[in-house]
């Protein structure tokens, strides 16, 4: 909660832990929900087993990358053109935004956005964005391993989305 409130948002997250653990359950991955605080992307907790570095990341609430991490490749590809301007211009350099403002279109068509060993050699990851009234509020992370070729967590990233529209209309 109090990193909710540090991000300026509401007074509790945008799926509470029952919620997560049934998404967990329905994508057969583990899931994290991932918050925007300030300009970095935080973990408030996660459902399943992960890495024992994923489960460091996620308990110990650090920041993360934006464009190494599924979860702030969601952010900035589902933000406003406003918003993402402004994080590129924080977290890359003009190569860098560049290089991201180009899978911008791709990753709003899939509906969630991949990392694939961008922030641990090991892990490959989905972010789905989780909107609250039209605004984005947070990511589902669906986090899975390299070894698979990404077939299992981009099924469960889709099975996220389906999952998330069905809870809200999204």
């Amino acid at each position: 909660m109090t990193l909710r409130l540090i991000a300026a948002r509401a007074d509790a997250p945008p799926i509470e832990s029952d919620g997560l653990a049934a998404l967990a359950q329905f994508t057969g991955l583990p899931v994290a929900l991932a918050v925007l605080v300030g300009s970095d992307v935080v973990y408030l907790g996660s459902v399943g087993e992960v890495s024992d570095y994923a489960a460091a990341v996620v308990g110990e609430h650090r920041p993360r990358p934006l464009l190494r991490t599924a979860a702030g490749r969601a952010f900035l590809a589902f933000a406003d053109d406003g918003e993402r301007d402004r994080l590129l211009a924080i977290h890359a350099g003009p190569a860098g935004a560049a290089g991201f403002q180009r899978e911008v279109a791709a990753i709003r068509r899939r509906g969630y956005a991949i990392s694939d060993g961008l922030a641990d050699p090991e892990i490959r990851a989905g972010g789905v964005p989780v909107f609250e009234r039209g605004l984005l509020v947070g990511v589902v992370v669906v986090v899975g391993s390299r070894t698979d070729s990404g077939r299992a967590v981009d099924r469960a990233a889709r099975r996220a989305r389906e999952w998330l529209a069905g809870q809200w209309g999204l």
